[in-house]
């Protein structure tokens, strides 16, 4: 509930003190300053990864797998900074554009955890929930492109285009609760926890539909609601996999503080990092450089993530699946 659920009832009480105080969003800006600081954690969550020694052997096993783990973070950060010379705005359009399938995707993942037929619970089909979220995110999107920039011009193809997928989108929502009812019917029961979850990634882009909101502020709310989920996913699958077990696979005989202890590490390093770079290189050519190496840095996660929590592989499956579902 902690990490799941609240985080979507924190982005909701936003949204709505920006609807009934318009522009009061603007001040969110040094929240985000601070929050920030939640996005170092979510990110060095993954490079936890790395401390388990059968990760590393799995992660170092091939030379494949060693280019994959090891090679292409550094090589994406050493890419991202040298454009930062010549062309920043590919890196910042990558990130930004890279940003929105890494949310979509960690909520279509979390939401098939919460669903366990084997324990009789009627269960949305993996293909219908893809489009459902994917379409949440188009509709709400092309509403944000539709007012900021085609200024809703009727008969225009970006109205009609946001018509269309907003009759697909809810198409989508019909079958899902059509494919709920019929198993209910059959005996089976609903989870409220699953479908809970499941209304709250539809909504998760939700806030594009407020017109006092831009990209920026707009993601603010995913934003924390992405970090803090992933925060919990990462907390409960150490305690489970390391705290239950006699002889653990991290170097700790207290893998909780060792895992409260490298994100407070992470932490002050990028305080640092950051207070040095951009105390030397503000307001000067070389500030778009910094930013991008920085930018680079934060996709090292998008980028691992899409090899680590993909339960395709078999050593995910094993290392991490049954830590995050009921056996």
């Amino acid at each position: 509930m902690a990490f799941f659920m609240v985080p979507s009832f924190l982005g909701m009480l936003l949204c709505l003190q920006e609807l009934s105080h318009p522009g009061l969003m603007a001040s969110y800006a040094y929240l985000m300053v601070v929050l920030n600081y939640l996005n170092v954690i979510h990110a060095s969550n993954t490079y936890f990864q790395y401390f388990d020694k059968k990760n590393r052997d799995y992660y170092m096993s091939t030379p494949m797998q060693r280019f994959k783990f090891v090679a292409c973070p550094i090589l994406l950060v050493i890419v991202s900074t040298v454009l930062g010379f010549f062309l920043p705005q590919a890196v910042i359009l990558t990130f930004a554009a890279w940003t929105i399938p890494h949310f979509v995707k960690q909520n279509i993942g979390i939401y098939l955890l919460y669903q366990n037929p084997k324990l009789g619970e009627a269960v949305i089909d993996r293909n219908l929930v893809n489009w459902t979220q994917w379409l949440a995110f188009a509709f709400f999107f092309s509403s944000l492109i539709n007012r900021l920039y085609l200024k809703f011009t009727p008969g225009s193809i970006g109205v009609l285009a946001s018509g269309i997928l907003m009759v697909a989108f809810f198409l989508c929502i019909a079958a899902c609760i059509w494919k709920l009812i019929a198993q209910a019917n059959k005996g089976l029961t609903i989870s409220m926890p699953s479908v809970l979850f499941f209304i709250s990634a539809i909504m998760f882009f939700s806030p594009y539909l407020v017109s006092s909101i831009d990209y920026g502020v707009g993601m603010m709310v995913p934003s924390i609601i992405h970090w803090l989920q992933y925060i919990g996913l990462s907390y409960i699958l150490v305690k489970r996999k390391y705290v239950m077990k006699e002889n653990p696979d991290l170097p700790t005989k207290n893998p909780i503080m060792f895992f409260v202890g490298f994100s407070a590490l992470n932490v002050v390093v990028y305080f640092l990092l950051l207070t040095v770079l951009h105390g030397s290189f503000d307001h000067t050519k070389y500030f778009q450089v910094v930013n991008c190496f920085f930018l680079g840095v934060g996709m090292i996660h998008y980028l691992l993530d899409g090899f680590i929590w993909k339960f395709r592989e078999k050593h995910n499956r094993e290392s991490l699946l049954p830590y995050l579902v009921h056996q």
